[in-house]
């Protein structure tokens, strides 16, 4: 015997059909690009919207005059773990950190005065003759001055 019920469960005596619909339950993935030394983002993050179970792969960008962190100032690596997977429930969120390279700041120095030289022969690239090189290096996180002595001297002609 068939007892036919509707969606409340009342008996009836007509054939009640009763549809269920289900739908994916929506999931996301934030993706997060940061300057591992300030701390600031260097874009907007950006959401991956999905569903739970499915799959998704964040990759590292090219951002403007940074590269890729590999690890932190004490050795730990700061690549994302979570970079590749299956979407869940739960907000994944992805950061990656990146480095400026060194910077380079070159000044020439006139060793008799102690001025600053405007700059070398860019006709030529020849340097003023007796001058100090100072070099500006950001090295990770601290910069480092270091002075070196450059002499030039013009090459005498050897006569045959």
């Amino acid at each position: 015997m068939v007892v036919e019920t509707d969606e409340e469960g009342n008996i009836t005596n007509n054939r009640t059909v009763v549809t269920y619909y289900y739908s994916k339950k929506s999931a996301g993935v934030e993706e997060h690009h940061i300057d591992i030394r300030t701390g600031e983002e260097l874009e907007e993050p950006t959401l991956h919207e999905g569903h739970v179970g499915d799959e998704y792969d964040i990759k590292a960008k090219e951002c403007l005059s940074y590269v890729v962190a590999t690890t932190d100032k004490d050795g730990n690596n700061v690549l994302p773990e979570n970079a590749a997977g299956t979407m869940t429930a739960e907000k994944i969120v992805v950061n990656y950190y990146y480095n400026q390279p060194a910077k380079v700041v070159v000044h020439y120095v006139d060793k008799t005065t102690g001025k600053e030289l405007e700059e070398i022969n860019p006709e030529t690239g020849e340097l003023p003759i007796g001058l100090i090189l100072t070099l500006v290096a950001l090295v990770g996180l601290e910069t480092v001055t270091l002075r070196y002595a450059v002499v030039l001297t013009k090459r005498q002609k050897k006569n045959k």
